[in-house]
């Protein structure tokens, strides 16, 4: 039986929620991103394997990433790095049940606000782990006034619905673009620990 439709005050709550997310990301970028004034150029690092297990029972999520790339976790955000800046991964699960049309639709335009000047320039299907999705490309602004892609993802499982966003430098190099595939490749849902708590 598919989940109804959310009412209002729960269209709120969520807003709410990826609203503080995206805040969040905006910090994260800026410090991610290269301490020097120049534009990123772009360079070819090879490409490491994703090997490096990150599990979020408490979520229902488990990824791989190259064990070189940085990780942190706060709050509700979960952040991964490459060592360079260039690119960086932000995995947010905002909401319990299946939210996705609604997150994604808050997402891209919390998205487009908090990177002005920005457009988005395409939607694209895509793949997370095993499953089909449908991906969202954002031509952006950091808070240095330097050009930016983020690629926003949302899906859900049977239990959470979950925001992916991979920041990119302009133009970004090619290896940590084929590690940050990598990453979202390696995706997969189960259980949280909390609903196995709760009970059925």
């Amino acid at each position: 039986m598919s989940r109804p439709a959310p009412g209002r005050h729960d269209r709120l709550v969520v807003a709410g929620v990826i609203l503080g997310i995206v805040l969040v990301t905006a910090v994260v970028w800026g410090l991610a991103a290269r301490g020097d004034d120049e534009e990123a150029k772009p360079r070819a690092p090879r490409p490491a394997p994703a090997s490096t297990p990150l599990t979020d029972r408490a979520r229902g999520m488990r990824l791989g990433h190259p064990p070189q790339w940085a990780v942190r976790r706060g709050g509700a955000v979960t952040r991964l790095a490459s060592p360079d800046g260039a690119v960086s991964i932000l995995v947010a699960s905002p909401t319990s049940g299946n939210f996705t049309a609604v997150v994604r639709r808050d997402a891209e335009r919390a998205l487009l606000r908090a990177y002005r000047p920005s457009r988005l320039v395409r939607r694209l299907p895509g793949r997370l782990g095993s499953a089909r999705v449908s991906t969202t490309e954002i031509a952006g602004t950091d808070r240095r006034r330097r050009p930016i892609r983020v690629l926003s993802v949302v899906t859900a499982s049977r239990w959470r619905t979950y925001a992916f966003s991979v920041f990119s430098a302009v133009p970004p190099p090619a290896g940590r673009l084929i590690e940050a595939s990598r990453v979202l490749r390696s995706v997969a849902f189960f259980r949280p620990a909390r609903a196995l708590r709760r009970g059925p």
